[in-house]
C-alpha cells in the first residue's frame, strides 16, 4: 500500500475504492481523480473485478481524472487488453472521464498494450498519455 506522503500529490483524505492483494484503487474527492496501483499479474476475471468496480464507483462518483500505474501489473493478455478498450474506456468516457494517464516501464509489450490504448482513447477524443512517474503524470493530468 502506498504511503500517505506518496499520494499526497493527488490529493487530500483519498477514499478507498478498492482493495485487492493485486491492486488498490483510490477516489480523491478535492481533485477528483482516480488512481489505481496493481500490485501484480492478475487473472481476467480479477482485472475484469477491478475495473467494474471502479467504473460503479465512477457512475455514483464520477472522476475527472484516471491514473493508473501498471509497472507491478505484469504482461497483460490479448483478452484483457480486447476488454478494457472495448469496454471499460467507453463506459469511463461516457460517465465523464476527461483525461487518462498511465505510469509504465518502457517494456516492448507494455508499449504495445499501450498504443492500443491510445489508438481508443484517441478516436474517443479522451487525452491519454503514459509516463515513467507520478509526479509528470499528475502534473500534466492537472494541467488545462
Amino acid at each position: 500500500m502506498e504511503s500517505a506522503e506518496e499520494l499526497e500529490i493527488l490529493g487530500k483524505a483519498p477514499e478507498v475504492v478498492l482493495h485487492r492483494p493485486y491492486a488498490m484503487a483510490y477516489f480523491f474527492t478535492d481533485t477528483k481523480i482516480c488512481y489505481l496501483h496493481w500490485k501484480k499479474l492478475t487473472s481476467f476475471e480479477e482485472y475484469k473485478e477491478v475495473f467494474n468496480t471502479i467504473l460503479e464507483w465512477h457512475a455514483k462518483t464520477p472522476a475527472d481524472y484516471f491514473l493508473s500505474d501498471i509497472r507491478n501489473q505484469g504482461t497483460s493478455s490479448v483478452e484483457k487488453k480486447d476488454w478494457f478498450k472495448d469496454y471499460a474506456i467507453k463506459k469511463a468516457v461516457d460517465g465523464g472521464l476527461k483525461k487518462g494517464a498511465v505510469i509504465m516501464d518502457r517494456n516492448p509489450f507494455k508499449q504495445f498494450y499501450i498504443n492500443l490504448i491510445l489508438k481508443t482513447t484517441n478516436t474517443m477524443q479522451l487525452p491519454f498519455k503514459a509516463f515513467s512517474d507520478m509526479p509528470s503524470a499528475v502534473a500534466w493530468l492537472f494541467e488545462t
